[in-house]
C-alpha cells in the first residue's frame, strides 16, 4: 500500500517512528499501513488520533504481533495519542527529529542556556542540547532554541515538543510539578549538580552503557 505523503508531516512521522520502536519489530512503514487500515485509508487527523483506543489499535497489529502486551500497546499509544503543542516554526530542525535513534541508543537533552553547556533549569533553560549516547560512542544531534512565551501556553508545554524524541532528560533543576509532567510523556528527567561538564556526563553514561545498564537505563533503551 502506498504512503500518502502529503499527509505524513514530520510530526506525524516522528510519532510513528516513536510508536513502531514500542512495538518492535514492527517497523514504521508497516505501523503507517495499519493506521491507514484503520481509519479508512488515509492517516488520521490530530483531533482523530487522540481518540484512538487499544481496543481499536490492536486488532489492526493483531497478525504481525500476536502476544503484543498490554505495556508495549499501551506505551504506543502514548506517542500516538498526546500531543503537544507544536513549537514555534523554523525553531526545530526537522532533520534532527526526523531519525528516532536505533536500539541500544539512548537519546538525551541536556537543558543549556545557550552555550551547549549542561547548565539550564528545566524551567528557565534557554536550549536543550541533544546527543545519541551508545555503548562506543557520544553523538551530537542538534541544539534547539526554546521559542518566546506565548499566551494560553506554559514553560513546561512550550518546552515538550523539542525533546519529545528523548529518553532522558538532564538539568540542574527542575519542579516537582514540572518533572511529572516531563515523566508522563516518556522521559526520564535526571538532576545534576550545578557546574557538571556535559561531557564527562555523557563519557559516564556511555560507559555504563558499554558495561552492565541498570534496570532504569535499560528501559530507557
Amino acid at each position: 500500500m502506498s504512503v500518502p505523503t502529503r499527509e505524513l508531516t514530520d510530526d506525524l512521522a516522528l510519532r510513528i517512528g516513536l510508536a513502531s520502536r514500542e512495538l518492535a519489530p514492527l517497523s514504521p512503514r508497516v505501523l503507517i499501513t495499519r493506521l491507514q487500515a484503520l481509519f479508512g485509508g488515509h492517516l488520521p487527523s490530530r483531533e482523530r488520533m487522540r481518540t484512538l483506543t487499544p481496543c481499536q489499535l490492536r486488532p489492526v497489529l493483531q497478525s504481525d504481533l500476536p502476544d503484543l502486551s498490554g505495556k508495549r500497546l499501551k506505551a504506543a499509544l502514548h506517542w500516538l495519542t498526546t500531543w503537544e503543542p507544536d513549537p514555534e516554526p523554523g525553531r526545530v530542525d526537522p532533520e534532527s527529529i526526523a531519525q528516532t535513534p536505533p536500539g541500544g541508543v539512548v537519546r538525551v537533552a541536556m537543558a543549556s542556556m545557550g552555550r551547549g553547556q549542561l547548565d539550564g533549569h528545566f524551567a528557565s533553560c534557554s536550549h536543550f542540547v541533544i546527543h545519541d549516547v551508545a555503548p562506543d560512542r557520544v553523538q551530537w544531534v542538534a541544539e534547539r532554541a526554546v521559542p518566546q512565551e506565548r499566551e494560553g501556553l506554559d514553560k513546561v508545554e512550550i518546552r515538550l515538543p523539542l525533546i519529545r524524541d528523548s529518553r532522558i532528560l538532564v538539568v540542574t533543576s527542575i519542579g516537582g510539578p514540572a518533572a511529572a509532567r516531563v515523566t508522563r510523556t516518556g522521559l526520564l528527567p535526571i538532576k545534576v549538580t550545578d557546574g557538571m561538564v556535559s561531557s564527562v556526563w555523557l563519557e559516564n553514561l556511555r560507559q555504563v552503557l558499554a558495561g552492565t545498564p541498570p534496570p532504569w537505563l535499560r528501559r530507557c533503551l
